[in-house]
């Protein structure tokens, strides 16, 4: 929201700030005595008879107090140093007051006063003899008569015609007042910038009455320049949460340059069958809550609502978000960004397209989670300086569950977005499944991103997922970064960074079928992959130069099917390694080449550690093993290394090998080279 966008509330339309500075750096009083400088940053908020300043101290090291001088009545307030602000009450709405605010250091010597005028907006209408206000005194196409206090002393119900308040209008409710706008009827509020129409409690106190419920779908429900405050005094259903100041279970209203303030529970509360026509330019301070909206209703704000006035917060300062754990978007909608966060209650589906706008935070209660299905898209696009923030409630890795897409749009977007605390529980039958961002299936495009303090994963992409793109993204902080399938493996870059979480690498491969299937490139990254399982590659497969590839117990990597290729791409100065998890002699079976590719290729490449027993596909033990196929050894001597197998370092059976010369081992049980009716160059 535009900082600047709140001064076009009506409660601060009469604000008028004039500095008056005798001298930049303030006049010596007595010879080697100079005064404080002066306040400055003097800002007024005025609200329903009263005042509240702000300004920001002077830095001098003597500063003693700020006084305050209000005109008319003349009276001076002192103010402790450091507290900077101030609030009047129990003044005359409509009357323009004056306040004149000055330093004062330790010698009693005054700053130049900094001066600025504000005037409490409101009804001139006296309450001290109200007009009873009835059933019957508002149905039926009524209008309350402006000037005038009402006092509603039970619970009224508008069943027919629009009930009309002008402005200059104050509305009170005793204890056991309420206000319900039924089906076929209306409730249109105009109030005025300067004369707001105002529902009040008898006594000024927190939930003092119930509050309004509007169940019509009336295009004539509008709320414009009106207070409501003092309400929330009990539930509007069995419900002990449906406690709101405008209740809205059902029914239509639109709600601009209003104000909600001092209410038990929230100031609204609207579910999936309600309706804002318009809100905007609402404000929100000294209340529960501001807000506990149906997801769908979200997408009917705008980001110039304000959620505290004078430096007065609400006592949760969020919105809520969703009712019940099958709440959903529906309906193509964006989330604006607001100065507090939205705080996600229940579990939320995603099942239209969904954008959340530069800058916004969503808060998750503690399980909760976002499912974004086959129908729905999410589209979180932030900027370097309003990146959008998903987050628990509590700063705790796996606090909350995470994000789930299913649906395979290029619409998924994450960019510039901070993804932490998630990971709470498993998304399948699978205890291994545990991600923040979790993608069973479904596309997604996340660039120039961060995921932090998760539990399990930052991010888990099985064989049906795709990334659209993923590059310049932050894992920090995480149980582990990422778990992928192996075809993902390639739709990552290079440029992607991972610091600081408890396993340092990238998880490969989930299941003992997990296939390589299209050709693709593995890019070097800062940390080792982790190959967790047998895998199989059925398409060309390129090793970047500087990768490491660490390979679990007994697990075996497979070239294999008419299109399977290995090129292991490494250089002088950026060799790749291939070796176990543990650096123990024999602790994975090694790779398996079974097809005569001219691309199967190593170059600048050590592979340790395999020749294990453990497998059962191979013929013999080894680290590299040629069977039926091909393979080219690349680069000058002794640029291939095998070493640490519990077989051979390089077997061939039935292959062609060449390039011989680039072949050195060590420590491998059965010798650096075994062949067996094959043909090699080597000596």
């Amino acid at each position: 929201m535009n900082p600047t966008r709140r001064f076009g509330h009506p409660f601060l339309v009469s604000l008028i700030a004039t500095t008056l500075l005798v001298g930049a750096c303030g006049t010596p009083s007595t010879p080697g005595t100079n005064a404080p400088g002066p306040v400055t940053s003097l800002q007024a908020v005025a609200s329903d008879a009263s005042v509240t300043l702000t300004w920001t101290d002077p830095t001098d090291a003597d500063l003693g107090a700020i006084r305050i001088t209000r005109t008319p009545s003349g009276t001076t307030e002192s103010v402790d140093a450091g507290v900077e602000t101030f609030t009047y009450s129990g003044l005359t709405n409509g009357t323009e007051y004056s306040f004149s605010v000055r330093a004062i250091n330790a010698a009693g010597i005054f700053s130049t006063p900094t001066v600025v005028t504000a005037t409490p907006p409101g009804t001139t209408a006296s309450c001290t003899a109200p007009v009873d206000l009835l059933d019957a005194d508002v149905d039926g196409g009524v209008a309350l008569v402006s000037g005038t206090c009402y006092r509603v002393s039970s619970a009224i119900t508008v069943s027919g015609g629009t009930l009309t308040i002008p402005n200059d209008v104050i509305v009170e409710f005793t204890d056991m007042g309420s206000m319900v706008v039924a089906v076929g009827a209306a409730l249109t509020v105009d109030g005025t910038a300067g004369s707001p129409v105002v529902f009040r409690g008898t006594e000024a106190i927190k939930g003092y009455w119930r509050g309004i419920r509007i169940q019509s779908n009336s295009l004539a429900n509008i709320l414009s320049h009106a207070v409501i405050r003092d309400a929330g005094a009990s539930p509007w259903t069995g419900s002990a949460l449906d406690v709101a100041a405008l209740y809205l279970l059902e029914g239509r209203v639109s709600i601009t340059d209003s104000t909600f303030t001092n209410n038990a529970g929230t100031g609204i509360q609207a579910f999936a069958n309600a309706t804002f026509e318009e809100f905007s330019a609402n404000v929100f301070y000294a209340n529960d809550v501001p807000m506990w909206l149906h997801p769908d209703r979200v997408g009917e704000l705008d980001g110039s609502s304000s959620f505290s006035q004078g430096g007065v917060e609400n006592v949760g300062q969020y919105v809520q978000v969703t009712h019940g754990n099958n709440d959903a978007v529906t309906g193509a909608q964006t989330w604006p960004a607001l100065t507090v966060p939205y705080r996600v209650m229940d579990r939320t589906f995603v099942n239209a397209p969904l954008t959340v706008a530069p800058g916004a935070v969503l808060e998750f209660d503690q399980s909760t989670s976002l499912y974004v299905n086959v129908t729905g898209t999410l589209d979180l696009t932030g900027t370097p300086s309003e990146p959008i923030e998903l987050r628990g409630i509590e700063p705790i890795r796996g606090y909350w569950k995470g994000i789930r897409i299913t649906s395979d749009s290029a619409q998924n977007v994450f960019d510039h977005v901070v993804l932490r605390d998630a990971g709470e529980s498993p998304w399948s039958g699978d205890t291994r499944l545990v991600a923040a961002l979790f993608l069973m299936e479904g596309r997604v495009a996340v660039t120039d991103s961060t995921f932090t303090n998760n539990a399990g994963y930052g991010v888990q992409a099985l064989a049906n997922a795709t990334f659209g793109a993923f590059s310049n993204n932050t894992f920090t902080e995480n149980d582990a970064p990422m778990w992928l399938d192996p075809d993902r493996v390639g739709e990552i870059d290079d440029t992607n960074s991972f610091l600081a979480n408890d396993d340092q690498f990238v998880r490969v491969t989930f299941g003992n079928n997990d296939a390589v299937s299209t050709a693709q490139t593995w890019p070097a990254l800062t940390v080792p992959y982790r190959v967790s399982d047998r895998t199989f590659v059925r398409a060309p497969l390129t090793i970047a130069a500087g990768a490491t590839l660490e390979f679990d117990q007994d697990v075996e990597f497979i070239v294999t099917d008419l299109n399977g290729a290995l090129t292991i791409a490494g250089t002088t100065s950026e060799r790749v390694r291939l070796v176990g998890s543990e650096d123990l002699v024999g602790y994975w079976r090694g790779i398996l080449i079974q097809t005569a590719s001219a691309s199967n290729s190593i170059a600048n490449a050590t592979i340790s550690n395999g020749g294990g027993t453990g497998g059962e596909t191979q013929f013999v033990f080894a680290n590299v093993e040629v069977q039926n196929g091909s393979l080219a050894l690349v680069g000058f001597a002794d640029s291939v290394e095998v070493t640490d197998s519990g077989g051979h370092g390089l077997y061939v059976g039935g292959s062609t090998l060449t390039g011989c010369i680039a072949l050195t081992g060590s420590n491998n049980a059965s010798g650096t080279l075994g062949s067996s009716t094959s043909t090699t160059d080597c000596p």
